[in-house]
């Protein structure tokens, strides 16, 4: 409690508060937390095909995303797109971890290899991004959607994938990025493997029927110190 009495001072009466010592107190620490693992109508993802026959087809409303290259047919390559809403995310946010994580269903590898997840830098649409185009009329710069106008060539986070990962789990992404505006330029994702050889793991979009498999991103922050007042007089009247 805050002691406080009635101070006269020539004239004139003060309310004079006295605060205890602040000598021994620390800050406390707070880290709130953004978790996030959208339905069909909030989620944002889709997959990317390099078969030729399916080189056009949109897969929007597909239950399943992927990366790599499919062992048993060479050139059946997936690229996802995904993008999380992070209205949530205060601007002035200092991240001290970003974990993104898809729940993996299917085993289509023989290599190990390394998959990494890059900020997009098209505008692409759910509804309409296929291999060859970002949304309707738009084509990427590169087939595929990975030329450097269309996607940065740095990841944000990578992940080393065995020949033979476990199934029906999440695979994590831990993400580097500890500013708001370097985690996402408003384009979200692409999830690529590097090689893209015989790598392929299959996983859960937005849209699978589980809810509990589906693309989610966990965010732990801080936020900078607003600063503390310093205790004074106040004057009474």
């Amino acid at each position: 409690p805050l002691a406080w009495e009635f101070v006269k001072v020539g004239a004139q009466w003060y309310v004079l508060f006295t605060l205890p010592s602040l000598a021994r107190m620390s800050r406390p620490l707070i880290d709130p937390t953004v978790n996030l693992q959208p339905n069909a109508t909030a989620g944002l993802d889709t997959l990317i095909y390099g078969w030729p026959a399916q080189h056009d087809t949109n897969y929007g409303t597909n239950v399943e995303l992927g990366s790599g290259d499919m062992n048993s047919a060479p050139g059946a390559i997936r690229r996802t797109l995904i993008k999380f809403d992070l209205s949530t995310l205060p601007d002035a946010a200092i991240i001290s971890a970003a974990a993104f994580g898809l729940y993996a269903i299917t085993d289509n590898c023989n290599n190990a290899h390394t998959a990494s997840v890059y900020r997009m830098l098209k505008t692409w649409i759910e509804a309409q991004a296929t291999w060859h185009i970002y949304s309707t009329g738009n084509n990427w710069t590169t087939e595929g959607g990975f030329a450097a106008a269309d996607c940065e060539q740095t990841p944000i986070g990578s992940r080393s994938m065995t020949a033979s990962e476990t199934l029906n789990q999440f695979k994590t992404w831990n993400l580097t990025p500890t500013i708001k505006t370097a985690l996402d330029n408003g384009n979200g994702w692409m999830l690529k493997s590097e090689a893209e050889n015989a790598d392929q793991y299959v996983y859960c979009s937005s849209d699978y029927d589980s809810a509990a498999a589906r693309p989610k991103l966990d965010i732990t922050y801080s936020l900078p110190s607003a600063g503390s007042r310093t205790p004074g007089w106040g004057r009474f009247h």
